[in-house]
């Protein structure tokens, strides 16, 4: 409210999801709205200064204008706070914050920007071998034994790249259930 006081709030999400009890909850929103706290952990900084910005001077508010901050708690989750107004008509009333547990979605985040990292190393691995013996090779200035030597090199690379890209097309097919296995007896 313009108080700056806590007047609903949605306890089964805020239980369940992001703190254990309520007093979890108002010592979260204690620590996070305290200035000298804010100063030394920068902590939901920015979702504080706002709410103190519009609070004490509603004419700042711009239409339109929200915020939007990640905080890590000290467990380690991430949450997601996002911040609006609430105007009637010219009046302030106050503003919402809606908190979300995002831990889940950056630890996603996280895991694919290494994927990608790996990969993108793995491929770059056989595609240097490749690029320097072929520009040996074009170069015209080897032996034919080395030159011979090139080319199994590079065509030993290609297979290895092309295993790599037949390996994650496979990843794909099994994340999106598009894997289909031939089964064939075997003999042993």
């Amino acid at each position: 409210d313009l108080g700056g006081v806590l007047i609903d709030w949605n306890p089964r999400y805020l239980y369940r999801k992001l703190f254990t009890d309520h007093e979890a909850m108002e010592r979260f929103l204690a620590e996070i709205c305290n200035s000298e706290w804010n100063s030394q952990q920068d902590r939901g900084r920015r979702w504080a200064d706002a709410v103190d910005r519009w609070m004490k001077d509603p004419v700042a508010y711009q239409p339109g204008e929200f915020l939007e901050e990640r905080i890590t708690l000290d467990d380690e989750r991430v949450i997601s706070v996002r911040l609006s107004p609430v105007h009637m008509g010219d009046q302030f009333l106050g503003t919402v914050s809606i908190f979300r547990d995002i831990t889940r979605e950056v630890e996603v985040d996280r895991l694919k920007s290494e994927f990608v990292a790996t990969v993108s190393h793995e491929l770059r691995t056989p595609l240097t071998a490749i690029l320097g013996w072929s520009r040996m090779l074009e170069s015209g200035s080897l032996e034919t034994a080395t030159a011979q030597r090139a080319v199994e090199t590079i065509k030993r690379n290609a297979k290895s790249q092309a295993q790599i890209i037949d390996d994650i097309l496979d990843v794909s097919r099994i994340i999106t259930g598009n894997l289909y296995l031939e089964l064939h007896p075997i003999e042993l």
